[in-house]
């Protein structure tokens, strides 16, 4: 039985080189051995809605914001996969206090000010929300004996206390 408890797939979900792996794929095990959910936007609510109240609480003009993630995203996880402060960030190379020098650096208020780096990363996932189904579901694996884990790559210690229980 497939119990499908939170799916959306972004547009380009079927071109991806994994998605559209398994989307071609005839069979699926009955009884999976094990299940791995995403942290952002899977276990919690859309980082993009995490994003914008973020930008919005703190006056941040949204093209800076765009204009500095773009790039990085593209590095992070673009087909080239260069390296970025994001991969940085997420290995733990780099500390929360410099990712958000980093950032706060190329970003500027609605009224052209300078962002505040101290806090960025803790102000910016200030309004993210776990999703209780999700928790409940890995929960529900986990004592029926399946293994279950969320993808909970080190994304900052800001994001911590949000991550499900390990």
């Amino acid at each position: 039985m497939i119990r499908v408890v939170h799916c959306r797939l972004a547009g380009s979900a079927i071109t991806s080189p994994t998605i559209s792996f398994v989307h071609k794929q005839h069979q699926v095990p009955t009884t999976p051995r094990g299940v791995i959910f995403d942290w952002g936007g899977v276990i919690t609510t859309p980082i993009i809605d995490t994003v914008r109240a973020w930008l919005d609480a703190d006056g941040i003009d949204r093209d800076s914001y765009t204009t500095a993630m773009r790039p990085w995203v593209r590095q992070a996880y673009g087909p080239d996969e260069a390296e970025s402060p994001i991969h940085a960030l997420e290995r733990g190379d780099i500390a929360d206090s410099e990712f958000e020098r980093i950032l706060a650096g190329t970003l500027v208020t609605v009224d052209g000010g300078p962002v505040r780096a101290d806090g960025l990363l803790k102000r910016m996932f200030a309004s993210l929300v776990m999703q209780p189904e999700m928790l409940d579901l890995v929960r529900e694996l986990r004592a029926s004996g399946r293994a279950a884990q969320a993808d909970v790559r080190r994304v900052s210690d800001a994001s911590r206390d949000a991550r499900p229980d390990s």
